[in-house]
């Protein structure tokens, strides 16, 4: 009798196969759920309407259509963002975690257009933070003068008028 030629040892999975095969079960289960997340029709519009003729009529249908579309779209970048959180040993989606996202799914054209958004965007918020710490105050010329009341001859005369004992005036 032959024997059967010895089984080749098993190998351990790669680390690359055992993140592939968790994303795929990640995606799995997101697909199962029913995605209920929809932008606010009002924005999907806005969006839509700068980007087609102004002679365009787009149809109830096709407004919640675009808000869907939209929302599939949130949910399946943001998921490849945190896969690539994940793969860092990271808990937080940062906006380069997004970026790298683009880049994966070869959305390569938007990238730019993302990263010209993000200066803009940062510089804004460091220019409130700086308005907001810095003190305000009111130049000298702007603010109220007040006078010391004039001396009273008679302390005892309750038909001084009021005006005559406190007197304010508004530097011009």
């Amino acid at each position: 009798m032959e024997q059967a030629p010895p089984a080749p040892p098993l190998e351990a999975p790669s680390v690359e196969a055992v993140a592939a095969a968790a994303r795929q079960q990640a995606l799995d289960a997101t697909l199962e759920k029913p995605l209920d997340f929809e932008p606010p029709a009002a924005c999907v519009m806005r969006i839509v309407k700068s980007a087609i003729p102004d002679n365009i009529q787009v149809t109830k249908e096709a407004k919640q259509a675009f808000a869907k579309a939209a929302g599939i779209f949130i949910v399946y970048l943001t998921t490849c963002a945190n896969d690539i959180c994940k793969d860092k040993k990271k808990q937080t989606v940062t906006a380069q975690d997004i970026l790298a996202a683009c880049g994966e799914l070869e959305l390569d054209d938007v990238k730019p257009q993302l990263e010209e958004f993000l200066a803009a965007l940062r510089a804004h918020e460091s220019g409130k933070r700086k308005a907001a710490s810095a003190p305000v105050e009111e130049p000298a010329a702007q603010r109220p003068a007040v006078e010391a009341p004039p001396p009273a001859e008679d302390e005892d005369s309750d038909d001084a008028p009021l005006e005559s004992l406190v007197t304010v005036t508004a530097a011009q």
